[in-house]
């Protein structure tokens, strides 16, 4: 039989009704108890006492439903046992568990919330209760446990609930003095946990849980700590979690859940669910001491435990404008110490999270708890502690999209780590503690590669090795190995001829062509370093340049002699055909370089508008390649491209790629380098093997293949460098040409001669998005990143990318102050090491992978989210209709938007690109506007050009269909939705999402129609009623609705006092406020 009467839910299970809805195939909500019992142990006395316990506490059997104005729970006046009791029959333990672990509640459908399943394999008799969290807590699983186990004893329990009570609260002082409080502690603005995305594995649940213990002299530790400074053990491991999290991810600033039991604050309250969730604010200074830290943030906890009656919804509403349906706005990360009548010999979490090696006896019945692993998670990370005889057991729940099992396992070493560090040495600041050795990266091991070869030395090798093979193409010019070098030849001793010297710096300005090549051989064969200058640079830079190396001859191209010869002594222009006229005047042989003279200097943009020079030696060039030919095999047999301007390092990459190995260098014309459809055919036609591109150009390139359908048999690997990578961008060259041709990420920077690391990219790379993955340094390079403490981070955390080994530049030219800024030296695994600091935000994801991040100053953050742009351009790139996509940010008067640049191929709405992302991506990772664009133009290192493209770009607007406003209402609405989108046109029945609406202008909505409505609605109705329709219809319902007649199950008299309690609260609650 089925209770027809209606109570009033308590708010935190209203709450939970709500997010059960809305993650509709999620267990985050449910509680399994798992154990195994000796064979002998009596199964049937065991679920009578089972159906007892339920049928004589009302609250378990508990179910839920909506009524017109609010949440009713009804109660079942008695459950049989075939309702409650559940037998298997599996053959396979781990199959038992599974098929148990993976059911579902459904809060919409059933009356049963509670179950108990029974099987029987190995002598074992396995045993798992599932309860609804919405009917239950941690107190009401351990009085579930001692009375099964228990013999003889009865309990007796209050049968007053926590909805009834929280309606005395709300009427009283202290209400408002709660809200006054959480206002005030909250008025900053407080943001979650910033946690990168992991890519998840498959399996059936959304996370996973790690444990580990604290045992022994940290225990003692512990214990007397908190005995000395009357701090509790839950207050003290709380703020050590919180301390941990900011160590690892480096923000100071969050809010963090504290899970407190609210049968303190409610003496009288019966069994189940009874528990608050506590926003803590922590604010971490890395200069204050750890006794100071832990003292103030006692304090803040003993605070907000004196308000904790307010229920988390309430606290929400209040303080959280910024609201993001079914997640919580203020924090994403939890701690919760579970606390018992009497601690025992192991811990009853361990029935809940899985063994930690110990079983628990209770009246001399041993429950074995079993190995789990794998759960559905609530919160980013919860970690849950209980004292058990001789310790702690801690466990760490974690979603595996955003923590992974190697982080998990970093996060709970270091917490057991700074429990030990920071207790014993309590006087020394935060940041003076490193991380615990055995969790963070270990890569920093460069292979000695110093070499005494030069450039010079090794090319002339290969001139006669294969004197001639074809060294160059050009349109119809073509030079062979030996041409290529007596023109060389005879250009040095040309400038030898103008006073050239050893070591002199030689400024060389050319279009791509021959006399380039010549011109920077030549400058090599005589010692000197050259120093290349785009033609496209304007003159203030090019002055700059010329100034700070004081140049006196420069090599420069014909069309270019009038802008050079105000500037330089010696204006050389290098003439091909007179050259080839002229015989060697002698040997060069005491003009050549050692391997640590320069070999070239490229000016690379500075923070301060100067250029600053970055000068490279010849040894630094050579290794390059040496370390580099076991991943390539590079032979005379390749072909490369000369594609990028030489005044670019990846230049470096291309000409020495194809010259020291004999093979063919293709320079492509600077028009055609332009032209996606020309230069494909040029890579066809000249059988190109080795191309190098930026992500970018690489884009066009490929669409340009699959278009034509190129065959490009002769292409063997691409190589990507000079910005990050979207790996999604990738799918549609390998759904074209699998993964024959290897495609090959190398991260580099200028500084560290073009190539640090490399990563062979594969097809599931790209379906499972993972980053931008860069690989491992090459093996005389060494990589470690470091917080901004100097300290290196454990695996999964992101900080800044420091560089070692053979790879790194002597400095900047004539900036000493910026050099020893930049390369420094630090004493790492006991040696110390010359480093580069990069700039690069990046994170280890595993012992032989990074994660490059972008640049650390070039950050995005809306509205206090950061957002990583690849995330929002790779999920825009895997729509169909979109060829590319580019995502960039814009400031506004009060806000960052974000806006999105397309090439598509067919053609696409506003409605139609917001729906394919919106199922991957967070509302606030939405862009607000769209552009499309026929090509995304490129400067001259192939990197957007982010002024020609928005010039070029069309604006794409909300279709509409349906704008006749009907009534007053849908005026008013579509008025404020015009004013706010900034929107001349708008669909009465499109969703205010899909038209460029988020978080932060859904308040400003709400905040403009309660002028017009007051108190008939809250912020959670405009993430309901979306459009202007059926919001406008909602209002007008407020304003005329008549009363019901009651058709189906009755509300109690309490009920509906309750119910205008609600409301006459709602409209006592003060504004929300935009802190």
């Amino acid at each position: 039989m089925i209770s027809t009467e209606g109570y009033v839910v308590s708010c935190a299970q209203e709450a939970m009704w709500f997010v059960d809805g809305v993650h509709s195939t999620s267990r985050e909500n449910e509680i399994r108890i798992a154990f195994k019992l000796e064979k002998q142990t009596d199964i049937t006395g065991l679920c009578q006492k089972f159906m007892d316990i339920i049928n004589q506490n009302p609250e378990l059997r508990s179910h839920f439903r909506p009524s017109d104005s609010a949440l009713l729970k009804y109660k079942t006046p008695h459950f049989s046992i075939d309702e409650v009791v559940k037998l298997h029959e599996e053959e396979n333990e781990e199959r038992f568990i599974n098929n148990v672990l993976t059911e579902k509640f459904d809060l919409k459908k059933d009356y049963c919330l509670i179950n108990l399943h029974i099987n029987q394999i190995n002598n074992k008799n396995l045993v798992i209760i599932r309860i609804h969290h919405i009917i239950s807590d941690f107190h009401l699983i351990e009085t579930i446990i001692k009375q099964l186990f228990e013999h003889d004893t009865k309990y007796s329990f209050p049968s007053t609930t926590l909805s009834e009570l929280q309606c005395e609260y709300i009427d009283s002082d202290e209400y408002h003095d709660d809200i006054h409080f959480w206002v005030e502690q909250l008025k900053q603005k407080k943001t979650a946990l910033e946690l990168l995305p992991n890519t998840p594995p498959h399996n059936d649940f959304n996370g996973s849980i790690g444990k580990t213990q604290i045992q022994g002299s940290l225990y003692s530790n512990i214990k007397h700590y908190c005995e000395r400074t009357s701090i509790s053990p839950a207050r003290l491991l709380s703020q050590i979690f919180a301390m941990t999290l900011y160590r690892l991810s480096g923000q100071n600033e969050f809010c963090m859940g504290l899970s407190v039991s609210q049968r303190k604050s409610f003496p009288a309250l019966g069994l189940g669910y009874a528990v608050n969730v506590l926003p803590i604010p922590y604010h971490f200074s890395p200069d204050q001491t750890v006794s100071d830290t832990l003292s103030t943030g006692n304090e803040i906890i003993l605070d907000a435990l004196r308000h904790s009656r307010l229920p988390l919804k309430h606290i929400v509403e209040t303080c959280a404008p910024e609201r993001s349906l079914g997640t919580n706005p203020l924090f994403n990360v939890c701690f919760n110490y579970q606390t018992l009548s009497q601690p025992y010999q192991g811990s009853l979490s361990s029935l809940l999270y899985g063994s930690q090696g110990q079983s628990i006896t209770i009246n001399q019945t041993t429950l074995e708890p079993f190995n789990i692993d794998q759960i559905d998670c609530q919160f980013d990370l919860l970690m849950v502690v209980e004292e058990i005889t001789d310790g702690f057991d801690v466990f760490l729940l974690h979603k595996d999209n955003v923590i992974s099992h190697a982080t998990a396992e970093g996060i709970l070493a270091n917490f057991v780590h700074f429990s030990d560090v920071c207790l014993q040495q309590p006087e020394r600041a935060l940041s003076e503690f490193g991380f615990t050795p055995n969790q963070t990266q270990h890569p920093l091991a460069p292979q000695s590669g110093s070499t005494n070869r030069t450039l010079i030395d090794w090319l002339n090798e290969t001139a006669t090795k294969y004197p001639d093979h074809l060294a160059i193409r050009y349109n119809d010019t073509q030079l062979t190995y030996r041409s290529l070098f007596n023109l060389a030849d005879n250009l040095a001793h040309q400038l030898i001829g103008y006073g050239v010297k050893r070591g002199d710096k030689i400024p060389l300005c050319f279009n791509p062509g021959p006399e380039m090549i010549v011109a920077i051989l030549a400058v090599l064969k005589c010692g000197a370093c050259y120093v290349p200058i785009n033609p496209a640079y304007p003159d203030s830079r090019v002055g700059d340049i010329l100034s700070d190396i004081q140049a006196v001859n420069g090599l420069i191209e014909e069309s270019l002699t009038a802008r050079f010869e105000p500037l330089l002594a010696h204006v050389i222009v290098p003439d091909l055909d007179a050259l080839a006229q002229e015989t060697s005047t002698g040997s060069l042989t005491s003009y050549l370089p050692d391997s640590e003279d320069l070999a070239y200097i490229i000016y690379t943009s500075g923070s301060t508008g100067k250029p600053k020079g970055v000068q490279i030696c010849h040894r630094n060039v050579v290794r390059l390649f040496t370390t580099s030919d076991d991943s390539f095999h590079f032979s005379a047999a390749d072909v490369w491209t000369l594609y990028h301007s030489f005044a670019f390092d990846f230049s470096v990459w291309e000409i020495f790629g194809a010259l020291l190995y004999g093979g063919r260098l293709v320079i492509v014309p600077y028009l055609i380098s332009r032209s996606p459809e020309e230069f494909a055919q040029l890579v066809e036609q000249e059988q190109v093997t080795v191309l190098n591109q930026t992500p970018t150009a690489f884009s066009r390139f490929s669409e340009s293949c699959i278009r034509n359908q190129l065959p490009l048999n002769q292409l063997r690997v691409v190589v990507f460098g000079g910005e990050a990578l979207n790996l999604a961008s990738l799918l549609p060259w390998y759904n074209t040409y699998g993964e024959r041709v290897s495609l090959i990420n190398m991260y580099g920077i200028t500084e560290t001669t073009v190539h640090v690391t490399y990563r062979k990219l594969t097809q599931q790379d790209c379906l499972e998005d993972r980053g931008s993955l860069i690989g491992m340094p090459l093996n005389d390079l060494g990589v470690v990143v470091m917080d901004t403490f100097g300290h290196p981070l454990p695996i999964g955390w992101a900080g800044e990318m420091y560089v070692a080994g053979e790879g790194l530049a002597k400095g900047y030219f004539n900036r000493p102050e910026l050099t020893a800024e930049k390369f420094i030296e630090k004493s790492l695994g006991g040696k110390t090491r010359r480093l580069y600091r990069s700039g690069d935000l990046a994170r280890f994801i595993s012992e032989q992978e990074i994660d490059y991040l972008g640049r650390i100053d070039h950050q995005v953050k809306i509205r206090g989210f950061r957002i990583e742009l690849g995330d929002i351009q790779a999920k825009l790139s895997r729509i169909a209709a979109v060829s590319h996509a580019f995502v960039t940010t814009q400031k506004t008067d009060s806000d960052t938007i974000l806006i999105a640049y397309l090439l598509v191929n067919a053609p696409i709405d506003y409605e139609e690109i917001v729906q394919e992302i919106a199922a991957d991506l967070p509302e606030y990772m939405i862009p607000q506007q769209f552009y499309l664009t026929d090509e995304i133009p490129l400067t001259v290192n192939n990197k957007v050009d982010m002024q020609r493209l928005h010039d070029i770009s069309t604006k794409l607007l909300p279709t509409v269909r349906n704008q006749v406003a009907e009534s007053a209402t849908e005026v008013t609405i579509l008025s404020i939705w015009q004013q706010i989108l900034g929107l001349d046109e708008i669909d009465l029945e499109s969703d205010f999402f899909t038209m460029g609406g988020n978080s932060s202008s859904i308040l400003k909505v709400y905040q403009q129609l309660n002028q017009h409505y007051p108190n008939q609605l809250l912020v959670t109705d405009l993430f309901k009623y979306r459009n202007i329709r059926s919001l406008a219809r909602f209002l007008s319902d407020k304003t005329t609705i008549a009363p019901n007649t009651e058709t189906g199950p009755k509300k109690t008299a309490r009920a509906q006092k309750r119910i205008n309690q609600l409301k006459n609260r709602r409209q006592r609650q003060p504004q929300l406020n935009g802190a």
